[in-house]
């Protein structure tokens, strides 16, 4: 079972782990391309991270969630993330880093007790449920 990813935004890198034993999955920004509304080293923290168009936390007992900007693309090296961070022209669900995210998204699956895919069509960051919301909608 996956236990960590790394996540690239439109400008940022997240570290993503689940918690372990006794924490709480969490979302580090670890680095920054441009300006960003959080800076390096904020932590999206909860008692799930939801992976959509963006990054979510499922809100924990204190009732504060948050979100992250567009996500690029989902990577299990941090050296890739990197370096993905590094071209010009990135855009939300981005095709050129498709077969790294997928792979990602397989692997935590349905099932994963601190990571969720938000499968929710305008959430969702598969290009497919995207293209199923501008069908049904249209």
């Amino acid at each position: 079972m996956i236990r960590e990813l790394f996540v690239v935004t439109e400008t940022s890198v997240y570290h993503v782990k689940d918690g372990g034993e006794n924490g709480h999955p969490s979302a580090i920004k670890v680095t920054l391309k441009r300006k960003s509304k959080l800076p390096i080293g904020y932590v999206l923290r909860g008692a799930a991270i939801i992976i959509g168009n963006c990054l979510y936390v499922e809100s924990a007992e204190d009732g504060h969630g948050g979100h992250s900007s567009s996500i690029v693309a989902l990577f299990k090296n941090e050296e890739e993330a990197f370096r993905c961070l590094e071209n010009d022209g990135l855009k939300p669900h981005d095709p050129r880093w498709t077969k790294q995210t997928r792979e990602v998204l397989d692997e935590i699956g349905d099932d994963h007790p601190a990571f969720k895919v938000c499968r929710l069509p305008g959430f969702s960051l598969t290009p497919e449920a995207q293209t199923h919301e501008k069908t049904v909608h249209s």
